[in-house]
């Protein structure tokens, strides 16, 4: 007998009491009773029924119970609106692994499965059944195994980034860029995670990424603030001979030294630009210039809240506009 032939032998449609149904404690998407959709399911219930049998095993612990594989928002529904009855699809010969196998592919095409809480599904399995590994359920997904550990990342985020990938408002192809920076710092990208176009999100963090894993090849703190450190540069020819032809300009250059060692350095110091004056003057134009890089910044991302802003206040109209047409005339 084929394997084909042993699923659907061991496969049986049929109707059971709710009371004879036990929760799954490892159910990948949990139920919320207040959203919409679970609302608007209750009320699809109450009026037409269930449409769609859940999946069912026998309960591991025995007896005439079952345990729910797929279909715990339907399930509780029923409860909701007083059902006693479900109609149910029974794996009469399935094992844990199994079970978690459905349970998986029937979740990973669920539009309205929340991206952080699907992945702590996975990682809650995949602590509970020691047998299955990322490379089997990448095998059910259809998917790599890359794919799966990349969202599996999802569940050690910050816990407000985790929120704004669940509600949607940031792409959890941004997420995973942004797990890839460290934990306590995932809050401060929060904006440019919700706002930044895939390429340009992933181009920054790919910088920071860099420059963290330099530092800490070099021992270093990479959030430590730089130090500016002046550099050499030669003045102009010009400005040397200047120098040469006036007595009282040298005389402010060697700083009326003594010794002609003392006269000499400061000679070299200024000719390399690495006296006082010079140094100061380039520390204050580097200061400006990283005050302005991070100004700029700071006006692009206001920018992109705006634009996000005002498409959403144009999708919200479009929205009312179109609801609106459908509406009987009074």
């Amino acid at each position: 007998m084929t394997d084909t032939a042993v699923a659907k032998e061991a496969t049986e449609f049929t109707t059971l009491a709710l009371t004879q149904i036990k929760r799954n404690p490892d159910a990948l998407r949990q139920v919320t009773k207040d959203e919409e959709r679970f609302l608007n399911l209750c009320s699809s219930i109450e009026e037409h029924g269930v449409l769609q049998p859940v999946i069912v095993r026998p309960d591991p612990a025995g007896g005439d119970m079952f345990m729910l594989v797929d279909g715990d928002h339907r399930f509780t529904a029923c409860q909701e609106v007083g059902i006693d009855e479900i109609p149910v699809r029974i794996m009469r010969y399935a094992n844990d692994v199994d079970s978690y196998k459905t349970q998986i592919v029937a979740n990973l095409h669920q539009i309205q499965t929340k991206p952080v809480e699907f992945a702590k599904g996975i990682r809650r399995i995949l602590g509970n059944e020691p047998l299955l590994t990322v490379k089997d359920i990448a095998k059910s997904f259809g998917k790599s195994t890359t794919w799966v550990n990349n969202r599996l990342k999802l569940v050690d985020m910050h816990e407000a980034v985790q929120k704004l990938i669940d509600e949607g408002k940031i792409t959890a192809t941004n997420a995973i860029y942004l797990a890839q920076i460290d934990k306590a710092d995932q809050i401060n990208w929060i904006d440019k995670a919700m706002t930044m176009p895939q390429g340009e999100f992933k181009d920054e963090v790919d910088a920071v990424v860099k420059a963290a894993r330099k530092a800490a090849r070099e021992g270093r703190d990479p959030n430590a603030k730089k130090e500016f450190v002046p550099q050499a540069r030669l003045r102009k020819t010009a400005e040397l001979r200047e120098a040469m032809a006036d007595e009282a300009l040298l005389s402010t250059i060697t700083g009326n030294a003594k010794r002609p060692v003392d006269a000499a350095l400061n000679a070299l110091k200024w000719a390399l630009k690495l006296d006082d004056a010079s140094v100061n003057a380039a520390k204050a134009e580097a200061e400006e210039r990283a005050k302005r890089i991070s100004d700029n910044k700071e006006k692009g991302r206001i920018e992109r809240l705006k634009k996000a802003r005002d498409k959403a206040n144009e999708e919200l109209a479009k929205a009312v506009k179109e609801e609106a047409a459908k509406a009987p005339e009074a």
